[in-house]
């Protein structure tokens, strides 16, 4: 894209973007990921595989980050098993990283050098969501802020946008924000804050991410023309 062309277009002015599947692939490295965890944690595969396969034929059974999906997936595990799964987990995202989708980095530069005021939006501790962008090669300088699970919120609680309106020194709900996801708690999100703060508080995109496939996003009410091949085919629709 030309920058200098499209920075003429009237970009939204606040975008919210989620980071696994929208600015990594996570297919066939998150599911790995997710068994060599229960493997090493002493923990049964079964449920995991029985998540994989649900998510991949568009049932949503559990939202939340990997704690709370852990939680529901082996409910009579004590905390400190769960926890043993969350430290497995994340030394195997390491060992097994999730590799960049270029064109998703491509649209960031777009949003950034226009002006755009980009938060990202996720479920990790801080810690770990700036290791991981910086490791695909996101400058957090570039980013306006960010809401993670140090926000006392979780997805799809609408006050996880809470800390892009303090940013913006405005009330919840006081500005739209256009916000682009791959999981069914981004739109859960979307939609949460929408019944709060009015319905066009939050406007959502979807982007396919290879696991959830597109009519999960329209059984749940999103309308074909906000789903997407990825974050670039987003910025594109603008």
């Amino acid at each position: 894209m030309d920058t200098e062309q499209t920075c003429l277009v009237a970009f939204p002015g606040v975008v919210a973007l989620d980071v696994d599947g929208v600015f990594n692939h996570i297919k066939g490295f998150l599911d790995v990921n997710f068994l060599e965890a229960g493997r090493e944690a002493g923990l049964s595969t079964g449920p995991i595989e029985t998540y994989i396969r649900d998510i991949e034929a568009g049932v949503v059974r559990f939202i939340g980050g990997v704690r709370d999906i852990a939680r529901a997936m082996w409910p009579g595990a004590l905390e400190l098993q769960i926890e043993l799964f969350v430290q497995c987990f994340r030394e195997q995202e390491e060992l097994n990283p999730y590799p960049p989708r270029r064109e998703a980095l491509e649209a960031l530069d777009i949003l950034c050098l226009c002006g755009v005021r980009v938060f990202l939006v996720s479920s990790n501790e801080t810690f770990f969501l700036l290791r991981r962008i910086q490791l695909i090669g996101i400058n957090p300088r570039s980013i306006t802020g960010f809401s993670t699970r140090e926000c006392g919120y979780a997805k799809p609680h609408p006050g996880v946008l809470n800390s892009i309106y303090e940013h913006l020194k405005v009330r919840p709900g006081g500005v739209k924000i256009c916000y682009a996801g791959d999981w069914h708690d981004d739109h859960q999100l979307a939609r949460n804050a929408n019944a709060l703060y009015g319905a066009s508080a939050v406007e959502f995109f979807a982007v396919n991410n290879g696991f959830i496939p597109p009519e999960a996003f329209v059984r749940e009410g999103l309308p074909r023309d906000r789903i997407f091949q990825d974050l670039l085919a987003v910025v594109k629709s603008w």
